[in-house]
């Protein structure tokens, strides 16, 4: 069931987090489903509701940075290492931190990992919601694996609603894409996955260019992931989804859909007769078509269509974390 984030609902949703129960709550980049992270018999049920792969590790939601010493070790090369401060700038925020764990984080939580991934949100509702509790929250996002990830309490409530206890609705999420997962367990930093904060936003940070995943990785990851986000098919539609520009459709694909990015974006025209078009930014901004992905993927969907046809960008900035999604997308969809 849906609930308004009244100061009473929240406190309702930690009373009933610290009870074992599954809650949903926004962050700013997708809403998450939600467990006390210490309560190992309530955070199966996470993986029960999503079909989520024991070995896929999930992020730990904190109200603060200084609440990592509760779940995680920061290596002392690391710690002397002047920039790793800077990065506690960035939190609240859509960044994840990879780092060694503590013994008091259930095995299930890190997928039988000797690291956690924690992050402090951005979102008010979030942050309350963590404060109240007063617990570490683990949550992935909340869909079904594999699955097109929930920007909005309706998507969460059409697909998995009835199976969780609470969904906080905090409207629209505003990044609309994961967080940049940043591994510490080496320096310099490894990016497991970008995400809402930019590569050039944390290399002019850490003053060091961060290692980013090459195709081998992104495989192997698809076997062991160190971090959520790293299957090699995920993010899709159950309708067959291919890039626009490397796509011809086929002559059974008639009933197709477009979503493109902007006006500047794709060819001009493709000859197609689109049964229907979203246009994700009339104003060509590449942050409000990551904000809009994920549920104009979802709306398409819906549709009963033979195929959805998407744009693609430059894979810089923003761009990063857009085609990352939406190249696992691809992967993921029906053939």
């Amino acid at each position: 069931m849906i609930y308004t984030p009244s100061a009473e609902h929240i406190e309702l949703a930690a009373k009933r987090l610290k009870e074992g129960k599954l809650i949903v709550f926004p962050t700013e980049t997708v809403y998450g489903l939600g467990a006390n992270a210490f309560d190992a018999d309530a955070v199966k049920k996470i993986f029960d509701v999503k079909g989520r792969p024991a070995h896929n590790p999930l992020i730990v939601h904190l109200a603060e940075a200084s609440d990592i010493s509760l779940i995680a070790w920061v290596p002392d090369e690391v710690e002397t290492e002047t920039p790793f401060k800077e990065l506690f700038s960035l939190w609240p925020g859509p960044l994840t931190l990879v780092l060694p764990v503590k013994s008091a984080v259930p095995k299930v939580v890190t997928g039988g990992k000797d690291s956690v991934a924690v992050r402090v949100p951005r979102n008010p509702i979030a942050l309350a919601l963590l404060k109240a509790s007063e617990v570490p929250i683990a949550a992935p996002s909340a869909n079904i694996s594999s699955r097109i990830s929930a920007t909005t309490a309706v998507h969460v409530e059409e697909t998995i609603g009835q199976q969780v206890d609470m969904i906080l609705d905090g409207g629209p999420c505003d990044v609309g894409v994961e967080s940049t997962i940043l591994s510490l367990l080496e320096w310099p930093p490894r990016i497991l996955m970008p995400g809402g904060v930019s590569v050039e936003r944390l290399n002019k940070l850490l003053g060091v260019d961060c290692r980013l995943p090459d195709k081998a990785s992104l495989h192997n990851g698809a076997e062991d992931p160190l971090a959520p986000g790293m299957l090699k098919e995920h993010y899709a539609p159950n309708t067959k989804l291919r890039f626009r520009a490397r796509y011809t459709p086929k002559k059974e694909e008639k009933r197709i859909g477009l979503i493109n990015f902007g006006p500047s974006f794709g060819p001009p025209n493709d000859n197609i007769s689109y049964q229907s078009k979203i246009v994700l930014s009339e104003i060509d901004s590449l942050q409000q078509v990551a904000t809009r992905l994920y549920s104009a993927l979802y709306e398409m969907d819906k549709l009963g269509l033979d195929l959805i046809l998407i744009d693609s960008c430059e894979e810089k900035g923003i761009g990063l974390a857009i085609m990352d999604r939406l190249k696992r997308a691809v992967a993921a969809s029906t053939n």
